[in-house]
């Protein structure tokens, strides 16, 4: 019984230690969507600067914040000034960046998840 309490515990500790919310350093270079849709998402964090490219050439350019108390990035469009908010974790082991509610036209929001390359 103890060791099955002892590998429960290591599990989850385990699990816990992977995601964690990221710092402003390690979210820089370039980070590939995985996905099985047809147009990709490329994000380049550039110091404060986000840059969100799509496999159809779009572009949105956003200055962004880390929001740690909440667990968010808060993104502003440079071109407009809109500015929200969007629940964010990265798994240093596996090198996967995760964002909650990254495709605003959906009503139900989900999990995005992304590559560093």
């Amino acid at each position: 019984m103890r060791h099955l309490i002892l590998i429960s515990l290591l599990s989850i500790l385990t699990i816990g230690c992977t995601k964690k919310f990221p710092k402003v350093d390690e979210l820089q270079g370039t980070w590939i969507e995985q996905t099985d849709n047809e147009i990709v998402h490329t994000l380049v964090f550039d110091e404060n600067i986000l840059t969100k490219t799509t496999s159809t050439g779009f572009i949105d350019v956003y200055e962004y914040e880390l929001n740690k108390k909440e667990n968010t990035i808060i993104l502003k469009l440079i071109s407009s000034g809109t500015e929200g908010s969007l629940e964010i974790t990265l798994n240093k082991r596996d090198g996967i960046l995760g964002l909650f509610g990254f495709y605003a036209y959906t009503f139900e929001g989900y999990w995005s998840y992304f590559e560093k390359q």
